[in-house]
């Protein structure tokens, strides 16, 4: 198995798609965000500066909607316009399982949350199974890397 041409294992690469999956879900909410930008002085509605020079904007009142999962063959998967087939799959060949538990994120949603679970079906192609890779992601992870944008 490679990455950006170097050896790694089989976990490392499942882990590596992981975390590009949560990167494009992440970056995808953050696109779709809605909600008031509010400045020091005066407001603003998009997500630009100020239009007062030195002012910058803020709020707590966004919400952000996780994208759907997308249908194959009775899984839920990640979308396949979020990420490359080659992310979205697994080293065994399988689409990775995108289970999506909290769809909309606001400031009340609980930091404790899940927000969704990734799940690689591991070396026996079967989900459920002991040899299952998965990562569980919660709010307030999600929350963190939503306040850098």
């Amino acid at each position: 198995l490679t990455n950006a041409g170097n050896m790694q294992s089989a976990q490392a690469t499942v882990n590596a798609n992981f975390n590009l999956i949560k990167s494009a879900i992440v970056a995808n909410a953050v696109q779709g965000r809605t909600g008031t930008f509010l400045c020091v002085s005066g407001s603003c509605t998009a997500t630009v500066n100020c239009p007062t020079a030195g002012t910058t904007c803020e709020t707590t009142s966004f919400t952000y909607t996780l994208p759907a999962a997308e249908v194959v063959a009775t899984v839920n998967v990640v979308p396949a316009a979020l990420v490359p087939a080659s992310v979205r799959t697994d080293p065994w060949g399988v689409l990775i399982q995108y289970t999506l538990t909290t769809p909309s994120i606001t400031t009340s949603t609980s930091a404790g949350a899940v927000a969704f679970e990734l799940r690689s079906a591991g070396p026996d192609g079967t989900f459920g199974g002991a040899d299952d890779l998965f990562t569980t992601v919660y709010v307030g992870e999600l929350r963190t890397q939503f306040s850098k944008f």
